[in-house]
């Protein structure tokens, strides 16, 4: 046992250095205080300005699943003959640097239960063993972390420190030792925890989705922060609005390189990455629907229409993508299960329920309105409630939620040729509505396009703004009717712009989060808007930079206030997708950019702001022909970023 004064060094004194003077004695703690403002000095600086994690150029206790149970791999990230200064893992750790020579699997090391010796040895070094992984439970995690401490070496396990012909020992040494711990859970021990030893520090390494005992390599999430440098610390939040601690984790990066970013902006073009098919591309008519939300799980899910080699009469398809992986795409899309054997399931519309559940509700055979209601994982076999069907002719359905009421709304053909809607209560599943209740103009039997969207507003309010073709005269109208879902009160249809003989539709509304309601539809000329504003609606106007081949407007609004308009850019089957910006300060309009530029066409957009702040654009694009020569239409996304 090395006997030594105690440390007496302390960093609140704020000594820096051990000068000696002539005539006096040199104790013990004078050297090993000299070491100790050394050390500080190191790793104080280390600690601060450079932080925890892998330095650039290192990829040292990288935490690998490989398919083994109750096991992992401790990744050294070196190839080649190891090197102490140049080729070594290495990990900074309260401004310590810890170092890994070789991989490792985790129940391989010293300390671990399962190892010859293990007890002996952590009595030695006064240190628990390494417990084996947690019984494995569903929808559970482990945190892999890693533990680091200091302790002292003497002759009595380093023969060298006695030096042959010197007859004693010299100097003890300090060594730096670590472990890789797991633990339930998703923090790493804090002081006070009863896994939290003195003098050591624990750095958290990934965590491991634990609902089974096998490690694969889709069950560990790397947390290390990586690729240390010294760059400024408001670097990562002047950029990308992120904290330098999530940057380093890897989150909260753009999708996208500044480079790419900026040279779209020189080109004229929004940033953004490429076009994908939202689906594998597939002989047939995908048919792009406004059914695309984002969930509260993180993902975002869509549902629509196909008639695809294989698929017998028009199929509801549904597919979901995952907002923390957005490069891996949509999942493969399943079909919902059919309700009534070989007949069609087209025209679906969806929505995000409170619950979390997922509420889609489409065209079954015999014009019937079906309405599923499910979580995401079983919406597919869920159990069906007919809307409208019985002695009804009904189709194109569409449901918005506002407070503890869905609407779904269809236009209902046959004798009766008027859109429609009946009210649901999500909390119990009541039908509020014992029937179809009508409520537009009656359309002339040759109906033309049902055009049609609705939206709530801030105050839950439902609209829905139709095209209309009158039974007099020629042409169609645009119109809206107001709904309160609470009471069934409607305001009567009111009737924004008719030119006659001319053809306007494309009807789209857009409620803002401040109150205000924008309508935007296509006219002769170009796109217009009305705005409903203070209990009142505004005189008509166009959009700066539309013609008359634009169409198919739909629009978001962004957290700064502005509208984004995107539209179909004829002439009809070559179309691009162009979009335009509204100043919320000034309320002009940007110039139209083009988002497509595909000799084929883009046509049918519909745009939602994820929880990122990105675009993500979803259109019907044909980029191959069909059957016998005939068109085929897939559904392409882009992810566009006007901010980071």
């Amino acid at each position: 046992m090395a006997v030594m004064t105690d440390d007496t060094f302390d960093a609140l004194r704020r000594y820096v250095g051990v000068r000696l003077q002539q005539g006096v004695p040199i104790a013990d703690s004078d050297w090993n205080e000299i070491d100790d403002v050394h050390e500080f000095g190191l790793r104080a600086p280390t600690k601060w300005f450079v932080g925890d994690g892998v330095p650039e150029g290192t990829n040292g206790f990288r935490i690998e699943g490989t398919g083994l149970t109750n096991d992992f791999f401790i990744g050294s990230g070196i190839t080649g003959m190891v090197n102490g200064l140049s080729n070594i893992g290495r990990y900074l750790a309260d401004g310590l640097n810890v170092t890994i020579s070789a991989d490792v699997r985790f129940t391989g090391q010293q300390l671990h239960i399962g190892q010859p010796g293990a007890l002996a040895l952590a009595l030695a070094l006064g240190v628990p063993p390494i417990q084996a992984m947690p019984a494995p439970a569903p929808n559970s995690s482990v945190t892999v972390y890693l533990g680091t401490w200091e302790r002292l070496v003497t002759v009595k396990e380093g023969p060298s420190l006695a030096p042959a012909g010197l007859g004693t020992e010299t100097c003890a040494r300090l060594r730096r030792e670590s472990v890789v711990r797991v633990r339930s859970g998703s923090a790493v021990p804090a002081r006070g925890d009863p896994d939290s030893l003195p003098g050591h520090t624990y750095s958290t390494l990934a965590s491991i989705a634990w609902s089974d005992a096998v490690v694969d390599a889709d069950d560990v999430t790397d947390l290390r922060e990586r690729r240390l440098l010294l760059p400024p610390a408001t670097l990562p939040t002047d950029l990308f609005g992120t904290t330098p601690a999530e940057y380093r984790r890897g989150r909260g990066r753009p999708a996208l390189s500044l480079r790419e970013g900026i040279n779209a902006l020189l080109r004229g073009n929004l940033p953004g990455t490429s076009e994908t098919p939202l689906a594998t591309p597939s002989l047939g008519l995908d048919s792009p629907t406004r059914a695309i939300f984002a969930d509260n799980a993180n993902g975002l899910v869509a549902f629509w229409g196909a008639t695809r080699l294989g698929i017998a009469n028009p199929q509801t398809l549904v597919a979901r993508l995952d907002l923390s992986n957005p490069a891996a795409g949509f999942g493969t899309p399943v079909q919902i299960v059919n309700a009534i054997s070989g007949g069609a399931q087209t025209d679906p519309h969806a929505a995000l329920l409170p619950t979390g559940e997922v509420v889609v509700v489409y065209q079954a055979a015999g014009s019937a309105i079906h309405l599923r209601r499910a979580p995401f994982a079983t919406i597919t076999t869920a159990g069906v409630a007919a809307i409208a069907g019985t002695g009804e002719t009904a189709s194109r359905p569409f449901v918005v939620l506002s407070g503890d009421i869905m609407v779904v709304f269809y236009f209902l053909g046959a004798n009766v040729n008027r859109w429609a809607y009946r009210r649901r209560r999500i909390s119990d599943n009541v039908m509020l509505d014992a029937a179809s209740v009508t409520f537009s103009t009656q359309f002339p039997t040759s109906q033309g396009d049902l055009d049609f969207h609705a939206a709530r507003d801030a105050t839950g309010v439902v609209w829905a703004f139709y095209r209309v073709n009158p039974l007099t005269g020629s042409g169609a109208d645009v119109r809206t009717v107001r709904l309160t879902p609470t009471t069934g009160t409607l305001i009567a249809e009111e009737v924004h712009e008719a030119i006659p003989g001319q053809v306007l539709g494309s009807p789209f509304v857009l409620p803002l989060a401040g109150g205000d309601v924008w309508l935007f539809w296509s006219a002769p000329l170009g796109i217009h808007a009305r705005r409903f504003r203070n209990g009142a609606f505004e005189p008509l106007q166009s959009v700066p930079g539309t013609v008359a081949a634009d169409r198919q407007p739909c629009a978001v609004e962004d957290a700064d206030g502005a509208i984004w308009l995107y539209w179909a850019h004829g002439p009809t089957a070559v179309d691009d997708i162009m979009v335009a910006r509204r100043d919320p300060v000034s309320g002009a309009w940007s110039a139209p950019r083009q988002l497509t530029g595909d000799p084929n066409d883009d046509s049918v957009p519909f745009a939602l702001i994820g929880p990122d702040r990105a675009h993500w654009l979803f259109w019907s694009a044909t980029r191959q022909s069909g059957l016998g020569g005939s068109l085929d239409t897939d559904v392409y996304f882009r992810r566009l970023f006007p901010a980071v």
